[in-house]
């Protein structure tokens, strides 16, 4: 966890919450992933492209972006239940943070929570701006990467960053940078996958898949 102190004028200890996911883009369509992979792909802390970052912008634009759009649409297509609905990551996640705002934390009744993407909607801008004017003294972040990578867990710090940097009064910043072996955590995923099998059978073989860079 990372942790950045500031001095508040406000005297509330109201403490935001801010989780955060990768995103997906708005619409299985080609011109809705262009949007997003543009964004995506443009992050410095995804690509470190050699020699040059014009380049490599150059590049993107006018031969990546024309070839992957359409093949990448035609991919989400397959899993999007609902071409009139949102994206099955972005529905996961507000499904989650729903459930998150109405659990009851003991310790401190005082919290305040947004939900951010990285790319797309809802932004990361978004997201702080809720907090900015629910007078948050106080933010923690928890980027959806159980997991440390500089590709996702370092580019959520710098967007997360580089907007409180235009708050006039800086608030106290924690960031989660990892909790793959945090016990909680562990013990959870233990208890779906025995929820799981208890309602559906035990079989020959357990295969568990992680997104691993």
């Amino acid at each position: 966890m990372l942790c950045k102190n500031h001095k508040a004028k406000n005297s509330k200890n109201t403490i935001g919450v801010l989780i955060t996911n990768l995103g997906s883009p708005e619409a299985p369509t080609r011109i809705a992933v262009r949007k997003y992979l543009k964004e995506f792909l443009s992050d410095k802390f995804v690509i470190e492209p050699p020699p040059s970052r014009f380049i490599w912008l150059i590049i993107l634009n006018l031969v990546i972006l024309n070839i992957r759009s359409a093949k990448s649409a035609k991919k989400y297509q397959t899993i999007w239940t609902d071409t009139t609905q949102k994206a099955p990551l972005i529905y996961m996640c507000e499904n989650l943070f729903e459930k998150i705002k109405k659990w009851q934390f003991p310790d401190n009744k005082n919290l305040k929570f947004s939900l951010g993407m990285r790319y797309g909607k809802p932004s990361i801008e978004s997201a702080i701006e809720i907090l900015r004017k629910k007078e948050c003294n106080k933010i923690i972040v928890l980027p959806l990467y159980p997991q440390y990578s500089k590709t996702t867990t370092a580019s959520t710090y710098f967007e997360v960053s580089k907007f409180l940097s235009k708050w006039t009064t800086k608030p106290e910043l924690c960031f989660i940078n990892d909790y793959h072996d945090n016990e909680v955590y562990i013990d959870t995923l233990v208890a779906s996958i025995r929820a799981f099998q208890l309602a559906n059978g035990k079989p020959d073989k357990l295969l568990i898949s992680y997104h691993s860079i």
